[in-house]
């Protein structure tokens, strides 16, 4: 098999609470207000520097130290600028709503001309994903439900977004988590994925076809729900795979090992090249917006 782009960063940007860069250094924080309104590419901010949050609380210095170890910048309400540049630069005119009363926020995002280029924010305090999703819904998304997040697309299709609320873990603060990209083919959220009854065998077979490979990847069993979504990136097609639950990662190697593949570096191939497979779990402790195993294929028809 060739050489294959993983995509593992824009999997980790999209589901884990992970704000470092390519160039693993974090934004400098830049003005912005709370603004309340939504904004559009090229926008400013529309209302001055937000008061004190009705949503903070209950944060320690070390749990707000370890998101700014993560490569998150502290700031001060909604980062209206701040998006509005993300938007700009990427020539998207949909608007992102903001949340009213919001002190402080932690912020990521990727470079200008990056290959992967996201916005990451984080709300300490309380859960407020069905307010934000009534929000986003009211400016036109199509959101749908992923076990405890949200996810959906602008009303162009121009933004792709992941939301969600994370609690009870010991290193950040409990916090509302918001994910943007552009919605491109090669970009990657929770937006990107369709439910499945089961292992998703239909849509994996498909895949592999589309790729030239007439070889089949074995299921792994006792499996209620998955989701599935195909990633593009310059010609080249990954699929990803997501189990909720606990960690499947051993299990499923297991079985492929049973059936002929073999394995180095925790990536499995088959016997002739053509399908590589990697497990990775998304865990409450990795700061994950959902919980469960998430299953990297990638095809090619012939070994090189």
């Amino acid at each position: 098999m060739k050489k294959r782009k993983l995509f593992i960063l824009p999997l980790f940007f999209a589901l884990l609470l992970t704000g470092c860069d390519k160039g693993g250094e974090s934004q400098t924080s830049q003005g912005g207000g709370g603004g309340t309104t939504s904004q559009t590419g090229g926008g400013g901010d529309t209302s001055s520097q937000g008061g004190t949050s009705t949503s903070q609380g209950g944060e320690s210095s070390e749990a707000t130290h370890s998101l700014e170890d993560m490569g998150f910048t502290q700031h001060q309400g909604w980062p209206t600028s701040l998006i509005a540049d993300f938007l700009s630069r990427n020539s998207i005119t949909d608007p992102v709503p903001a949340l009213g009363s919001v002190g402080k926020t932690y912020y990521a995002m990727g470079e200008e001309g990056s290959e992967y280029d996201y916005f990451a924010l984080v709300i300490p305090g309380a859960d407020r994903a069905s307010e934000y999703k009534n929000k986003v819904n009211g400016e036109g998304y199509t959101i749908k439900q992923i076990e405890k997040a949200y996810a959906g697309v602008s009303r162009s299709e121009t933004i792709g977004i992941t939301f969600g609320y994370v609690k009870s873990n010991t290193k950040v603060p409990d916090s509302l988590y918001i994910y943007l990209t552009p919605n491109t083919p090669g970009s990657f959220g929770l937006h990107k994925l369709e439910k499945a009854t089961g292992w998703p065998n239909a849509a994996i077979n498909q895949y592999l076809a589309g790729q030239g490979v007439t070889d089949t990847l074995p299921a792994l069993t006792n499996v209620s729900t998955s989701y599935h979504g195909v990633i593009s990136d310059q010609g080249e097609n990954s699929m990803a795979v997501f189990v909720p639950g606990g960690d499947r990662v051993e299990e499923y190697g297991a079985i492929l090992l049973s059936e002929g593949f073999s394995t180095y570096m925790d990536i499995y191939f088959n016997q002739v090249g053509t399908i590589m497979v990697m497990g990775i779990y998304l865990a409450p402790d990795d700061f994950a917006i959902i919980e469960g195993t998430m299953f990297v294929i990638m095809a090619s028809p012939a070994a090189e």
